[in-house]
């Protein structure tokens, strides 16, 4: 057996090299005893399979049932874009009132000002632009 055969039994069997099936198992121990490589290697084997044996599996949650249930239930289509301005609404921590009348405001200020800018004020075609910007050396005059 050589050194690439003993690996690969190596990770097959394990580093107990007396479970190892018996038509192998002289020529393992042959190899093992033979050189000081292979006996590193077994050693890291066995760190390594004490590492896994003895690494404890928290259990679960005692609400993770139901968080997996609720998870897989389906959602109605015509929720997810107000679940998507709930959640960034609770991420602002903002009052939902005052946000309201925060957007309100905006939006009337922005109604407001293309409003006045577009109004068609009805005196003689003028525009309320006309009112407001002169060229230089222009007056308004009433």
């Amino acid at each position: 057996m050589n050194r690439e055969q003993f690996i690969e039994n190596l990770q097959l069997y394990g580093s107990d090299l007396s479970t190892w099936p018996e038509e192998i198992r002289d020529q393992a121990l042959t190899v093992y005893q033979n050189s000081t490589e292979i006996k590193g290697l077994v050693d890291i084997e066995k760190e390594f399979e004490t590492l896994l044996f003895e690494r404890n599996i928290e259990n679960p949650s005692s609400d993770f049932e139901r968080r997996i249930t609720l998870s897989a239930k389906p959602r109605n289509a015509g929720m997810e874009s107000v679940l998507v301005f709930s959640n960034v609404f609770d991420f602002i921590n903002i009052p939902k009132p005052a946000l309201t009348i925060v957007f309100l405001l905006l939006f009337g200020f922005t109604l407001g000002f293309f409003y006045d800018t577009y109004a068609d004020t009805g005196d003689n075609g003028m525009e309320l632009s006309e009112y407001l910007y002169f060229d230089e050396g222009e007056y308004y005059e009433q």
